[in-house]
């Protein structure tokens, strides 16, 4: 089993170093057929770039006289390469800034973040909070390719209360009490 680069969406393979020996024939004819649409003639230690798939390599060895021997081995390549996250630019809130609290409810703030990867065209953005509530609250960037390999980047969405308290209703104008009893004074406002 051989993985993808993280550039490309297939593998440099290295076909293994396969011999034929044979007890009358010092050098017999050895013939390697890589199973690909078409089918490749490939030789021992050959590298080759092959895409995400299972390829069957038939093998055979032929003596000067007509004798022949077969076998086959499997080349597996696998996509096990998580895609890249790129976080927001510029960063939602500015870096070590702070969003202005909106509601009560949660402070709106948009996240737009993209997903690459090398053999799946379109890989899955997880979902991210549209509303934040005052404080810090890490939110986790997360890629899914097909192949089910995940990639998460961390960011710090930061709302703050800016806003001083107002103070409504009727508001009494300064007044002046004497005290006139040992448990104090009474108002009515």
């Amino acid at each position: 089993e051989v993985g993808v680069r993280n550039d490309a969406c297939e593998a440099t393979v290295s076909i293994p170093e396969v011999e034929a020996i044979d007890n009358r024939d010092r050098d017999p004819v050895l013939n390697l057929i890589l199973q690909t649409q078409p089918p490749q003639n490939v030789q021992p230690g050959e590298e080759i770039d092959l895409p995400p798939g299972s390829y069957d390599v038939l093998v055979s060895a032929t003596d000067r006289r007509g004798n022949e021997a077969r076998d086959s081995f499997r080349i597996d390549v696998v996509d096990n390469t998580p895609p890249v996250v790129r976080p927001p630019n510029p960063h939602p809130t500015p870096i070590g800034g702070e969003a202005a609290a909106t509601s009560p409810v949660g402070t709106p703030v948009e996240i737009e973040f993209s997903c690459v990867d090398a053999c799946d065209p379109r890989p899955t953005r997880a979902r991210v909070p549209r509303r934040f509530p005052v404080g810090d609250t890490d939110v986790e960037l997360t890629c899914v390719d097909a192949s089910g390999n995940a990639a998460t980047e961390e960011l710090t969405i930061r709302v703050r209360d800016q806003e001083a308290p107002e103070v409504v209703g009727e508001v009494p104008e300064d007044f002046e009490l004497i005290c006139n009893s040992a448990d104090g004074a009474v108002v009515n406002v």
